[in-house]
């Protein structure tokens, strides 16, 4: 064991790694039991001689689940995951839960001591993981128990996705990160020049500093901005002139007259100002690519839905194997709570099987042989055997992440929009440049150059190019104090003025689990209802069950699932709660007023569960997913704005209307029992622009497709990810705040557009006429900016909900 660290002078800290006690000491000597099975891990491997004070906290992570790693030696999941680097060597990228403190980094890197065979292993902080790179006699379930044994459980992730995203948000970084310490060192050279200017500067001091900044302008350029100039010339190459062409066209005119002018000693260089330009742009293009990264996320949450293992049936017993292993025609065995890993049939057992992940349904479905269940859904009910049809991306899972990725891929409008602006603008800025020149050639061809160096210079598409993200982006910091996070440009436009709006019922509209409403009986009935239901794990049973309170005794609890109730016995009375067909089934009276009221409420679309005791009916509970607060105020305010406003639930219509008669929306326009594939094609048969309301896997490909998704509070992480907005706070009003939101954001859009294009129309007239040369250019054009960011900030830097 590690020798204890804590000094008679000073408080007890613990052993392993030096916190003080706060209470708690396991075993007389560590912190927390993390601790203390670390210690006992690192000690048997012969890794605690750390020096005291290297550990800043436990490094424990969240501790392993009940997963053999011995599956991870699959060969499928090993050719899936591992990758061959010759001489029976391989390499494995790891996810891990979030690491802590650097200890954690110290302890995962300790793998080839701990794990015979383990050559490397290389710790990521964020996203955390590991990537490990080992042979024989090591293998890759040796690797995961290690680690889990260590508390770190962790998750292979499929090596090329990975090694590309990180290459690209590499290079991204070292892009914007050379373009920033050139501009920074260009603006430092500028500001030595203009103060030698002022204050009289030796001319060979003044030329050495002008070289240099050329040739920090030129690195900028060529180095990281050669992105544009590789766009530019797609442009030319395709004929589709586009923003990178205006772009390259300033930087290389302003470059080779800033170098002329350095060449002959005289004349403003502008390579501050360009330097500038190309550290700016690359950020505003880093913006867009982790919007674009986060929206392809969803894909990877997706496949996270499904187990990694799952017991199969082989020789005679149940074995637990990788899911990836799974074939067509295997036999699985689900337990009560668990995941069904795949697509299939159910060939043994019956129950229950919560479809909310897939449908939205609130209630989970009834199931028996024969019936189809899917992967990513949860069983309810009793153990299910079921026979495997289709796995990985076959699955209905697996298709609709596949539709969440090519919906997400699917939406450029903006950049569409932006392309056609600046080949419009390009043309007419070479244009009027041509002219310029032609009409001051006759008089002077250096003032011809001149002048038209300043036109290119001064119209360059800064300001219009930031018009919009700036916008956008100053709407998503304003947005995001709000708890409102936006993705995509495009939302605003559409939740401004929507033509189709679609709302998903359970979890947005209404709460996303079903709540005891209203009972009518006994209060003694309802107590032993409620203590009948206790432990069943259903949704309507753990609504009744927190209708009550009181202990009970409670016997013989039998729940049948596939019959929807539950009977037993609670204070030596027989007790059944379920509904009507059930009830019937066990042979209890439906009559008197309480079945009437039954029949009057399923008649309203509501749903009822029955209570009978002692053979006659006793109880009935009403139940309902409460309608959010502010839901019709918002059907009212969308509506006004001239959208069709409609729901699309995976819930069952009768439902889904009387959910629209009390939020305002008409039974016309109230779709129930609605596959996720089916809002998908709502999304597209729909009047544009749609906007679609969402919280659920079930509504991941809408919100991606829409053009302007939203994620309610409470979502599940794909609709998260899959949607254009999401909202971190409960209920409706954040909704309402995203739309004032978006008028607020499209207002400043609009303006910063029209002081862009007013600024362009007034600097070229002045650069024609000569009015201005090349200096005044350069100090006009970042002018230009600042006004676009002062009206940005002065709107949406202010902007409350």
């Amino acid at each position: 064991m590690p020798e204890p660290m804590e000094r008679h002078d000073e408080p007890p800290a613990c052993r392993y790694c030096g916190a003080a006690f706060a209470g708690v000491r396991i075993e007389g000597a560590y912190c927390c039991a993390g601790c203390a099975v670390a210690a006992g891990v690192l000690d048997a491997a012969k890794l605690a001689g750390r020096a005291a004070g290297e550990a800043t906290s436990c490094p424990v992570g969240d501790g392993g689940g009940g997963v053999d790693p011995s599956i991870y030696d699959d060969p499928a999941v090993v050719a899936r995951y591992a990758v061959p680097l010759g001489d029976g060597a391989h390499r494995v990228h790891l996810s891990l839960a979030p690491l802590r403190c650097a200890s954690c980094v110290w302890v995962l890197e300790r793998l080839p001591t701990l794990v015979p065979g383990v050559t490397d292993a290389r710790v990521r902080w964020h996203p955390a993981g590991v990537t490990v790179t080992y042979r024989a006699p090591a293998t890759l379930g040796a690797v995961v128990a290690a680690l889990v044994r260590l508390g770190y459980p962790p998750r292979p992730v499929e090596e090329e996705a990975e090694d590309e995203a990180r290459r690209l948000r590499r290079a991204e970084l070292a892009r914007i990160g050379i373009a920033g310490a050139c501009a920074g060192n260009a603006m430092m050279l500028a500001a030595a020049l203009y103060l030698g200017d002022g204050f009289g500067m030796d001319a060979a001091v003044r030329d050495v500093l002008r070289t240099f900044s050329a040739a920090v302008g030129w690195v900028a350029i060529f180095g990281p901005g050669r992105e544009f100039l590789r766009g530019a010339l797609a442009a030319l190459r395709t004929r589709t002139p586009h923003m990178d062409l205006p772009v390259a066209l300033g930087l290389l005119v302003g470059a080779a007259a800033g170098t002329w002018n350095v060449v002959r000693g005289s004349g403003e260089i502008f390579f501050d100002t360009l330097s500038v330009l190309v550290f700016l742009l690359l950020v505003g293009r880093s913006l867009q690519a982790w919007q674009q990264r986060r929206a392809l996320d969803a894909v990877r949450v997706l496949r996270h839905l499904v187990p990694d293992a799952c017991l199969r049936f082989e020789k005679g017993r149940w074995v637990q194997v990788a899911t990836a292993a799974l074939r067509p025609r295997d036999r699985i065995r689900v337990e009560p709570e668990g995941v069904v890993p795949a697509d299939g049939t159910v060939v043994e057992g019956s129950g229950a099987v919560d479809e909310a992940i897939l449908t939205g349904e609130s209630e989970a479905v009834a199931v028996a042989r024969g019936s189809v269940v899917y992967a990513g859904t949860i069983n309810a009910g009793g153990p299910l055997v079921i026979e495997v049809e289709k796995v990985g991306d076959d699955t209905r899972l697996g298709r609709l992440g596949t539709l969440v990725e090519r919906a997400a891929s699917s939406r450029a409008r903006l950049v569409q929009v932006a392309d056609r602006i600046g080949g419009a603008f390009v043309v007419a800025v070479v244009t009027l440049a041509a002219i310029t020149m032609g009409l001051w050639w006759t008089t002077s061809p250096e003032a011809g150059v001149e002048h038209a160096v300043a036109l290119l210079i001064v119209a360059c598409p800064c300001a219009l190019g930031l018009a919009t993200p700036l916008a956008v982006a100053a709407a998503g910091a304003a947005g995001a104090k709000a708890g409102i996070y936006v993705r995509d440009a495009d939302a605003f436009e559409a939740l401004r003025r929507p033509r189709t709006v679609l709302l998903d019922k359970t979890g947005t509209l209404t709460f996303a689990r079903p709540q005891v409403a209203e009972y009518l009986g006994d209060p003694g009935v309802r107590e032993r209802a409620a203590a009948l239901e206790r432990g069943v794990p259903h949704p309507v049973a753990r609504a009744i069950a927190a209708a009550g309170k009181g202990a009970h005794d409670v016997e013989a609890v039998h729940a049948e699932r596939g019959a929807r109730g539950v009977y037993g016995r609670v204070d030596g009375r027989d007790v059944a709660v379920g509904a009507m067909d059930f009830l019937a089934a066990r042979g209890v009276r439906l009559d008197g007023p309480l079945a009437a009221a039954w029949a009057e409420h399923t008649a309203r679309g509501d749903s009822a569960v029955g209570v009978a005791e002692d053979g006659r009916l006793a109880g009935l509970f009403v139940l309902e997913a409460g309608v959010r607060p502010g839901a019709a105020e918002l059907v009212r305010d969308l509506s006004a704005r001239g959208a069709e406003v409609a729901i699309v639930s995976g819930d069952a219509p009768e439902v889904a209307r009387a959910v629209g008669r009390r939020v305002g929306v008409v039974p016309a326009r109230c779709h129930g029992g609605v596959t996720p594939e089916g809002k998908l094609a709502f999304v597209r048969r729909a009047r544009r622009p749609v906007v679609v309301l969402g919280d659920g896997v079930n509504d991941a490909a809408a919100l991606s497709a829409a053009d302007a998704g939203i994620a309610v509070g409470g979502s599940a992480e794909v609709a998260l990810r899959s949607a254009a907005i999401f909202l971190d706070r409960n209920g409706i009003a954040p909704v309402r705040a995203a739309v004032g939101l978006a008028d607020a954001t499209w207002r400043v859009v609009r303006r910063n557009v029209l002081l862009s294009l007013a600024y362009n129309a007034v600097a070229v007239a002045l650069a024609m006429s000569g009015r201005i040369g090349p200096l005044a250019a350069a100090v006009l054009m970042p002018a230009s900016s600042m006004t676009v960011i002062a009206s940005t900030l002065w709107t949406l830097g202010r902007w409350r909900p």
